[in-house]
């Protein structure tokens, strides 16, 4: 199957695919962060209820799990689409389709989801800060003493989402050219390999009987040599 969209509803698609993966990665990343400063027990739970964590985490952890959830559940279902019209199509070996290498997905994916994500932890840092404790820390979170390896911790969370991330773009995008090629051929071929109708097979003798029998009438005789 494929499904036809204009270039505003794709790009649309795309911006909230990336916006559901970088609050997926946001998620874990701050996790990760808090885990290196306090530990995994009771540190852990004391930091999150002092930042003020406590009034909206059940909520943000819902909502980002369930936009990864939505992003695999989606990418699945486009996978088997893609692959019944593969499986559809006619047999022979796979063509060559001209489609972004995995290393080149990674490399366009990775720099903006690990920026995003910095941006928007320095950001939920902030207004916690702001609401719990009634002061701005700036980017203290990110790069200050108490925090020196949160940059790190996202750039590797971030990293590994990236890599996730782009090989199912890579994958989905040589399945998706595949199926697209086959459905073309599949269109031409019903297009210049059909058969006509019968009705309008007799509606086209009629009428050249009709055109051929009204042409006729006085012509002129052949010479009388001939």
């Amino acid at each position: 199957m494929v499904v036809g969209a204009s270039r505003t509803s794709f790009v649309r698609l795309h911006v909230i695919r990336f916006a559901l993966l970088a609050l997926g990665a946001l998620l874990l990343g701050h996790q990760a962060v808090y885990a290196a400063q306090y530990g995994d027990g009771a540190a852990f739970s004391q930091a999150m209820t002092a930042g003020g964590h406590d009034a909206y985490w059940g909520v943000f952890t819902t909502v980002a799990l369930s936009g990864l959830l939505l992003l695999l559940a989606r990418s699945a279902w486009r996978v088997l689409e893609a692959r019944r019209t593969i499986s559809a199509g006619a047999a022979g070996p796979p063509s060559v389709v001209h489609v972004r290498s995995y290393p080149r997905e990674l490399a366009l994916l990775w720099p903006p989801l690990f920026g995003t994500v910095a941006v928007a932890y320095g950001i939920q840092e902030n207004i916690e800060h702001l609401i719990a404790q009634g002061h701005l820390p700036g980017f203290a979170p990110l790069v200050g003493a108490e925090a020196p390896l949160a940059l790190p911790i996202l750039g590797l969370v971030t990293l590994a989402f990236a890599l996730v991330g782009a090989l199912v773009r890579w994958r989905l995008a040589v399945l998706e050219a595949e199926a697209a090629r086959i459905s073309t051929a599949q269109r031409r071929w019903r297009i210049h390999g059909s058969q006509p109708v019968l009705r309008w097979s007799l509606v086209s003798a009629i009428r050249a009987t009709f055109w051929s029998r009204a042409r006729q009438g006085p012509v002129r005789a052949p010479p009388a040599v001939a």
